[in-house]
C-alpha cells in the first residue's frame, strides 16, 4: 500500500463519520448508498488530479468523468 493514498483513505472514512455525528444516522439505506456512491465519486476524481467542481459539472450536464480504465473497458466491450 502507498503512504501517498493513506491519508486519502481516511479522509474518505472521516466523511461517512461527519455525516452521521451531524445527523445522528442516515434516515434511510437508499440515501447512505447515495451519499457513499457522491463521496465515492468526489474521492475517485480526487485521486486521478481532476477538480472535483468541475468534475460535478460535467456529470449534472450529461458527460461524467471517467477515468482511463473504465473507458478502456467500455472500449474493449466494443472491440
Amino acid at each position: 500500500m502507498k503512504l501517498s493514498l493513506l491519508p486519502t483513505r481516511q479522509d474518505t472514512l472521516l466523511m461517512v463519520k461527519v455525516q452521521q455525528k451531524v445527523s445522528g444516522s442516515f434516515r434511510s439505506t437508499e440515501g447512505a448508498n447515495v451519499f457513499c456512491q457522491v463521496r465515492s465519486y468526489i474521492s475517485t476524481t480526487r485521486k486521478n488530479g481532476q477538480r472535483v467542481l468541475d468534475v460535478l459539472y460535467q456529470a449534472f450536464t450529461g458527460a461524467p468523468y471517467m477515468t482511463r480504465f473504465i473507458v478502456s473497458k467500455i472500449a474493449e466491450q466494443y472491440d
